[in-house]
């Protein structure tokens, strides 16, 4: 391992000091530029945007946050990225395997029940409006992708990711901001007219303990393939079956489809996650993922197999290695891990309480 003994840069493009703060940032970057785009057209030309579709209107904020997204990839010296390639899409599809096999069942399910004559008939969206929410299905998987893949799991890529422990606390960070992210949804909800509605609180609420535990799984693909057009192909797939309903339905808006949202949809997307997580991230392909960080960090030109082989080696005769690396890697571990717990329980217990309600036929929470 002599090329390991080279000289490491203090500080590579890309990388920051304290990634928990600078993600925060950029995810505030990411709610700002699509929110002021949507706060800018609403009042500069009203009289037109009061014919758009409501995915005619997601498409053009994600247009602007996606220039936004690309502007800080430029700024970090970070392009280069749309190249990265450890593995190929072939590779990253059976990385992806539990969510395609998922999201087509789920596809399924869906054009079923559009089709079922007892459901009575349904107005499909004119071509238009189709073509629109399937540009706004395309910018939201692009721009999340760049925003949470891209930026964010890389800043803690290139700080933490260095052991096992630190893989993992990456991992479980970006997971955490991203399902977090998915709380500004509570915003778009808002109906000035009718006020806040329970439903469009409680939906995000759930949609981002589910995107949690989901961007765990995602960007622990993304580590095992680093080729961004993976997640980015697989964000737009999953959006896609997700929202096909409120897409080709005619009135069909994201606001609503994610404000149908039930406690019940947390039981599919935590534990199988977490499983998933789990495989993904076994020793030996843990193995392979550190050796590829370090091999890119020392610039070693050969094969990362010699690497990833000294590492097993490690994890092998030092097995704390394989999880817990070093007290810090631990502390941030569990810390990431508890505050992910913490709230992902309380969140679903207020749904919970929030839908027995309903069914109830209470006020609600």
């Amino acid at each position: 391992m002599a090329d390991m003994d080279r000289k490491i840069p203090a500080k590579a493009p890309g990388e920051s000091r304290h990634p928990i703060i600078f993600s925060i940032a950029v995810t505030l970057v990411f709610f700002l530029s699509m929110n002021i785009a949507s706060l800018v057209i609403a009042y500069a030309i009203p009289q037109i945007a009061i014919k758009w579709s409501a995915w005619q209107f997601q498409a053009i904020c994600e247009t602007v946050s996606l220039i936004a997204g690309l502007i800080i990839l430029l700024a970090l010296r970070q392009l280069s990225l749309f190249k990265e390639k450890r593995e190929g899409l072939l590779k990253g599809a059976v990385a992806s395997g539990y969510f395609i096999v998922l999201y087509l069942f789920s596809l399924v399910t869906e054009i079923m029940l559009l089709l079922d004559p007892g459901a009575g008939a349904v107005k499909i969206a004119p071509a238009g409006d189709i073509a629109w929410f399937v540009l706004a299905i395309i910018l939201i998987g692009l721009t999340e992708e760049i925003f949470f893949r891209g930026i964010i799991s890389n800043v803690f890529w290139k700080k933490w990711a260095k052991n096992p422990a630190g893989v993992w606390a990456s991992v479980v960070c970006t997971g955490m901001i991203f399902g977090l992210m998915h709380l500004f949804n509570i915003v778009s909800g808002y109906d000035p007219a009718a006020g806040w509605q329970l439903g469009y609180v409680v939906g995000p609420m759930i949609q981002a303990v589910a995107a949690c535990f989901m961007g765990m799984t995602i960007t622990a693909i993304y580590y095992r393939t680093r080729n961004l057009w993976v997640v980015i192909l697989l964000h737009i797939f999953i959006n896609l079956c997700a929202s096909l309903s409120s897409g080709i339905i005619e009135g069909g808006t994201l606001s609503e489809s994610i404000a149908s949202y039930t406690p019940f949809q947390l039981i599919p997307a935590v534990v199988p996650n977490l499983i998933t997580v789990l495989v993904l991230l076994r020793p030996s392909k843990m193995a392979g993922i550190v050796a590829y960080r370090m091999k890119c960090e020392l610039g070693v030109s050969k094969d990362e197999e010699p690497l990833r082989e000294d590492i097993i080696g490690i994890m092998t005769s030092q097995p704390e290695y394989s999880m817990l690396s070093t007290p810090l890697g631990r502390k941030r571990l569990i810390a990431a891990a508890t505050v992910l717990g913490v709230l992902s329980a309380v969140i679903t217990t207020v749904s919970f309480v929030w839908y027995i309600s309903q069914f109830a036929g209470g006020v609600g929470v």
